[in-house]
């Protein structure tokens, strides 16, 4: 069984008209997250014919993409037990695959040396651009960025990824720019909840920097390892043989099977061989070796 499957589609104010484009999507408002592949009960993608991926399957994985015009607020999501008890749902480690991105585009991710925890709070608390206790790193296509539970992080404007990540809709906002919407109010704040999960330990975060690496669409045998998924890029003709999987396609036409799976567009497999032909980029994600 393979099925190409249509995307659920989240409007955001820091979304970009070009991703409406883009993904054929018509709105007044700007698209931010495709979620490509989920059977997550907040966002569930379907097969051709209507029918719920969650009716056929339930994954510990979700694969997304995001487009930005404006910067996502500064978050970070909690671990397995911290959110299970707390949210009823599973935590969230991810991982990033930058696609495109303008000159000077970039993401703010971990904490720069000896940020305490007390002198964090008191910024946000205080409404002050908390930035500054951040590294912003400039990204560029091809980069790879792996983001473990407790990372405080935030993606800035004019970048398009794709995201890997464990099946989870859990997000703690910390600060969002002092934003407001039309009718003068900011969003959402989970402040006391982020502090219970922010990760301040410097050996962390600079292991979280380390974990950056670049030209990635380049390696055929480039492997993420997660107990809730393993993803692998691929950029050539491939035979795989998996029990259940999904592939991600990560811009180009390529063909499954003989079945014309168009750029940005996924399919989902179970018990068949699929036969991949391919000149450009796309992820194999399941969780199974």
């Amino acid at each position: 069984m393979m099925v190409k499957l249509k995307a659920h589609c989240v409007e955001k104010i820091w979304g970009s008209r070009s991703f409406n484009h883009l993904k054929n999507y018509e709105s007044d408002l700007p698209l931010g997250e495709t979620w490509e592949i989920s059977t997550h009960p907040s966002g569930v993608s379907l097969t051709e014919s209507g029918t719920p991926l969650s009716e056929i399957t339930k994954l510990s994985y979700l694969a997304k993409f995001i487009s930005t015009s404006d910067n996502l607020s500064v978050q970070v999501h909690p671990g397995d037990d911290y959110s299970l008890k707390n949210e009823g749902d599973r935590g969230k480690t991810e991982c990033w695959f930058i696609l495109e991105a303008k000159p000077g585009a970039g993401i703010y991710l971990g904490f720069k040396p000896n940020v305490s925890k007390y002198e964090f709070k008191q910024a946000v608390k205080n409404n002050l651009d908390i930035t500054r206790f951040l590294n912003f790193i400039e990204v560029e296509a091809g980069d790879f960025f792996y983001l473990p539970h407790g990372t405080v992080h935030a993606l800035g404007k004019h970048v398009l990824l794709a995201e890997v990540q464990q099946s989870s809709g859990v997000t703690y906002r910390v600060w969002d720019w002092n934003r407001l919407d039309s009718n003068g109010k900011g969003r959402e704040l989970h402040v006391d909840k982020a502090m219970d999960v922010l990760n301040f330990d410097n050996e962390f975060n600079q292991e979280v920097l380390s974990k950056r690496l670049k030209d990635t669409f380049q390696d055929n045998t480039f492997t993420v390892s997660h107990e809730d998924f393993i993803c692998q890029v691929k950029n050539t003709n491939e035979s795989i043989n998996l029990s259940a999987g999904s592939i991600l396609n990560l811009g180009h036409e390529i063909s499954i099977n003989g079945v014309k799976v168009e750029a940005y567009e996924a399919v989902y497999f179970e018990n068949e061989r699929i036969e991949v032909t391919a000149q450009s980029p796309y992820l194999v994600i399941s969780n199974e070796d």
